[in-house]
């Protein structure tokens, strides 16, 4: 699996110019930001304001904290303690959970396409297995050296890691995957402009110690 970037505050790529040399490096945006400005994103934020009203009727606590913070809403430090106070009550809520099962779930396709041998907890196991049998079905397999690759386009000035390449046994064509592990395809033009990003001819490049694929459209 390809090494992940060294991060700013934000938490972008930070990426070295392609010229090398010793240009400080430069936080790109994340290709998923850029099928972002697509989303609709009203029910989600209207979903986390109930998440957040709920956890806090579970945790008197924090309503406690943010009743005395609130006061002072419009200084920076108490604003970002609000935001804090926020994120707790929707943890409360259980809003988080759909969140980190996904991750779980991507490490555990990451490990399948890897080659490693996994063993999925059930109800869990259904998920990978009906994985393995949907590439079989299509005749794909995983390649074990472009699993959660590190990528960069200097161009648009973007850095991300991809899922997978999957391989067509038959043609020998190769493929970007991208494992969505939400309740439905709410976006799909997002996902259409993040695989666009990612799905172009890439020639890897090393910077330090550290392994990058850039390429160009």
């Amino acid at each position: 699996m390809g090494i992940d970037f060294t991060r700013d505050r934000y938490g972008r790529p930070l990426v070295t110019s392609p010229n090398g040399g010793d240009d400080k490096p430069l936080p790109y945006r994340r290709p998923s930001s850029y099928g972002g400005v697509l989303d609709d994103k009203f029910s989600l934020n209207q979903w986390q304001q109930r998440m957040a009203l709920i956890g806090a009727t579970k945790r008197p606590d924090l309503l406690a904290q943010i009743a005395s913070t609130a006061a002072g809403d419009k200084d920076r430090e108490q604003t970002a303690m609000l935001n804090e106070l926020i994120e707790q009550c929707i943890e409360a809520a259980g809003g988080n959970e759909g969140r980190r099962l996904g991750d779980a779930l991507h490490k555990y396709l990451a490990m399948v396409n890897s080659g490693g041998k996994v063993e999925v907890l059930a109800p869990w196991d259904a998920d990978i297995e009906a994985y393995r049998t949907t590439l079989a079905e299509h005749q794909l397999r995983p390649i074990p050296d472009l699993v959660e690759v590190t990528l960069v386009n200097d161009e648009f000035q973007a850095a991300g890691s991809a899922d997978i390449f999957l391989e067509h046994i038959p043609t020998g064509d190769v493929y970007l995957a991208d494992a969505k592990t939400g309740k439905n395809i709410s976006s799909p033009n997002t996902y259409l402009v993040q695989a666009t990003l990612y799905a172009t001819r890439s020639e890897e490049r090393r910077v330090g110690k550290e392994c990058r694929s850039r390429w160009s459209p």
